[in-house]
């Protein structure tokens, strides 16, 4: 884990509410898309459904895929299995990476909305990191959960210990985009200035010691890393 000194990148907050807008819609039109589609699955036999599948040159596993897939999570359908079964995405979600891409019908109704022409030329090209960013923090990033809102600011909540970490904040312009989201002040993108890791931190001291209850299982560690020995100190009063 590295120690991070960061700076203000002087950026344009107001982009972050516009992608924000944007992402608004197209969570709409994802929605509606869900909704059609449930309606037509319900209405239609499944084995008409996969006819037109295997009839439209996709293959037989993908729409039975997509068939298991889309009652649990519509989310979580690619963009293949999604076309076996007729269903427009927008966006296509990887929960596992909390990441979210566009589709070209994503980028289409992006560009529509934005009304800044491509998103492929020019000063534009920013466009679908900023609005994939949004969509990450309305789809994925779930408030008080992976964070919470105190005092008009958003503090991330650590998943491993879920203790509050202030201070701190997400980089590459997501964490604008969670502001963005709940209407919070968007602050200033920050900018990375210099990092180091913990380990060659430490080593930047001429002596080094410390106490912990779980030394003697990382020994190797602490001799590979600081040149440092382990010493077991005897309890005050015997274990039984």
């Amino acid at each position: 884990t590295p120690l991070i000194i960061s700076g203000p990148a002087r950026d344009d907050v107001n982009r972050y509410r516009i992608s924000d807008r944007v992402a608004r819609v197209l969570l709409a039109k994802q929605k509606n898309a869900i909704s059609d589609t449930q309606a037509r699955l319900k209405n239609t036999d499944a084995n008409t459904l996969r006819k037109r599948a295997i009839e439209a040159g996709i293959a037989e596993n993908k729409f039975d895929d997509a068939m298991r897939k889309f009652p649990t999570d519509p989310y979580w359908l690619t963009e293949d299995e999604a076309a076996s079964l007729g269903h427009t995405v927008y966006f296509v979600v990887e929960r596992d990476r909390k990441s979210v891409h566009m589709t070209h019908a994503g980028v289409t109704a992006a560009q529509e909305e934005a009304n800044i022409g491509s998103f492929y030329v020019g000063a534009n090209m920013e466009w679908p990191h900023l609005i994939e960013n949004s969509l990450r923090a309305h789809v994925v990033y779930e408030r008080d959960k992976e964070y919470v809102v105190q005092n008009g600011e958003i503090i991330i909540v650590d998943e491993f210990t879920g203790r509050l970490m202030v201070g701190r904040q997400w980089s590459d312009g997501l964490h604008q985009a969670v502001e963005a989201k709940e209407g919070v002040r968007v602050k200033e993108e920050t900018q990375t200035l210099a990092t180091v890791t913990i380990q060659n931190f430490f080593k930047l001291y001429c002596k080094l010691a410390g106490m912990t209850g779980t030394a003697m299982t990382e020994a190797d560690e602490f001799m590979k890393i600081y040149n440092l020995d382990v010493t077991s100190i005897p309890t005050n009063r015997p274990v039984n």
